[in-house]
């Protein structure tokens, strides 16, 4: 993964699997901090020490209050939903990519629009979360 196609706030992690949340992000650099460590930035850069992606799991998106809302065709394809008001996130571990649904009232009248994102990376959701207007929830999203 390149440095570049982070944001500030995304999660990654170093070549040994340890997370990161990103504090600042060059063309060919980026900056990250972790717990414990804060002032003491950890460097990427694409050369030697590349950042590396986080991979979605049941874990993570438990501690963000995702929550299992049933199965699809196969019993080990399971979806989670995040209620966010008048928006659902639904991300399908089958399929791997975020499905976003909005209800909207114009009018009196019930507007709906739906959207499915791949995504396999946390960073790639927080990404996601921050174009549809949710940055809150992508800066504060929990390893």
């Amino acid at each position: 993964m390149k440095c570049r196609d982070l944001m500030v706030g995304d999660w990654c992690s170093n070549g040994h699997g340890f997370p990161m949340q990103i504090t600042n992000v060059g063309e060919d650099y980026a900056y990250a901090t972790f717990e414990s460590n804060e002032g003491d930035p950890w460097e990427f850069d694409d050369k030697d020490e590349q950042p590396q992606p986080i991979e979605i799991t049941e874990d993570i998106l438990r501690k963000n209050n995702w929550e299992i809302q049933g199965y699809t065709l196969l019993p080990n394809e399971h979806y989670y939903v995040k209620d966010v008001g008048v928006n659902y996130l639904i991300l399908s571990q089958g399929t791997l990519s975020t499905w976003f649904a909005c209800e909207e009232a114009n009018n009196n009248e019930k507007i709906f629009s739906s959207v499915a994102v791949p995504c396999k990376y946390v960073h790639q959701l927080q990404q996601i979360l921050r174009l549809a207007g949710m940055t809150d929830m992508a800066n504060n999203f929990k390893i």
